[in-house]
């Protein structure tokens, strides 16, 4: 008899939950993003000991059918596609079909939904795989969903992680109202209003606020919106450095690099600036299945990716320098955009042969 056997569901899931679930904050990103996939314009997150023993996330998205409710818990199970061609220009933030599945796997989850054509809601309790409940039960429209499970990790730990996770999505999506609750108190809370300035005061303070810039840049096809800090809120660490694509948090060297160079000889060695930017690019232009937690991307052309962040950041800086005398004088200035001249030839050239400044 040979060795190789086909697993089981529940096993499968299990895999797959250490892939893509391996904390409590990844747990609530992928329902976070859920919620915003089905409309939501409020958005809760609860949790107690770091979300340890209690994760809730409450929406008011359009809910899900009677009818989805036991299958939305099976593996690959999805609404946002349909078949392979739609992974080309899948614009959802959750596509796979694979977290609610491998969430069930290894925790007690109880959802409760209700959508605009049902008179009543709907309770399901899934454990291990299994259901366990399905009835009628209390609710408005959209969604809640609570998970208990026993993580690893320390609760003070765990509650840093799911704050970054939240602060991340709603810097993003500054139309959509959020609260985080942990042990009783409200830690994050943005208004929903659209304003990115807003949720910046709300999460880093009226200092930080008062020194960013808006940026809206459009090179060839490629969009890049959010805001830039200016150079004396720079930081000696990365940690506000922030990029997303159509929406979803990404790490990337180009993105970084890009950075790093629109900043040179505005801010010290040793120093980086706040940045927050949102990229917005032909999904089909874009692998975001390099990663299981979709945290890398491959971009089909990196250069223009690169001179996008350049441009975008450097001319933000530029046109506010005058403004606000960032460089002290106007010889100076004048210095300044020779200098970024001949090093937008130089950033040209780089990219077109992919030499890239990484560390």
């Amino acid at each position: 008899m040979g060795n190789i056997v086909l697993l089981d569901d529940l096993t499968i899931n299990k895999i797959a939950a250490g892939e893509v679930i391996e904390r409590p904050a990844s747990v609530i990103k992928e329902m976070v993003e859920n919620s915003i996939d089905a409309g939501a314009t409020n958005i809760v997150v609860e949790i107690k000991n770091g979300g340890i023993s209690f994760i809730k996330i409450t929406d008011n998205g359009k809910g899900i059918a009677q009818d989805d409710l036991e299958i939305a818990f099976e593996r690959h199970a999805t609404s946002k596609i349909r078949s392979a061609d739609d992974l080309d220009t899948v614009t959802s933030m959750g596509f796979r079909g694979e977290a609610l599945a491998s969430i069930a796997a290894i925790s007690n989850v109880e959802l409760i939904s209700k959508t605009q054509q049902q008179e009543n809601g709907y309770k399901v309790v899934v454990e291990a795989g299994d259901i366990l409940e399905k009835e009628i039960a209390p609710s408005s429209v959209g969604t809640s969903i609570t998970v208990k499970y026993k993580f690893l990790k320390k609760d003070y730990t765990e509650s840093g992680y799911i704050e970054d996770v939240i602060t991340r999505i709603a810097l993003v999506n500054p139309q959509i109202a959020f609260k985080l609750i942990n042990n009783g108190k409200t830690v994050i809370q943005t208004n929903g209003n659209g304003d990115m300035k807003t949720v910046v005061y709300s999460i880093y303070g009226k200092t930080v606020a008062e020194s960013i810039s808006p940026v809206s840049y459009t090179y060839e096809d490629i969009k890049v919106d959010g805001v830039i800090g200016k150079p004396e809120i720079a930081r000696s660490n990365r940690s506000n450095q922030l990029f997303f694509v159509n929406k979803r948090y990404v790490r990337d060297k180009v993105l970084t690099s890009a950075t790093e160079q629109a900043y040179k000889g505005m801010i010290p060695l040793g120093k980086f600036g706040f940045v927050i930017l949102n990229i917005t690019i032909a999904p089909a232009r874009v692998d975001v299945n390099v990663h299981p937690a979709k945290l890398e991307v491959r971009f089909q052309e990196e250069n223009k990716i690169f001179q996008a962040i350049y441009h975008a950041i450097k001319d933000t800086l530029l046109k506010n320098e005058d403004k606000d005398g960032l460089f002290g004088n106007r010889n100076t200035n004048e210095k300044q955009i020779e200098e970024y001249t001949k090093r937008e030839s130089e950033i040209k050239t780089n990219a077109q042969e992919k030499t890239y400044a990484f560390e």
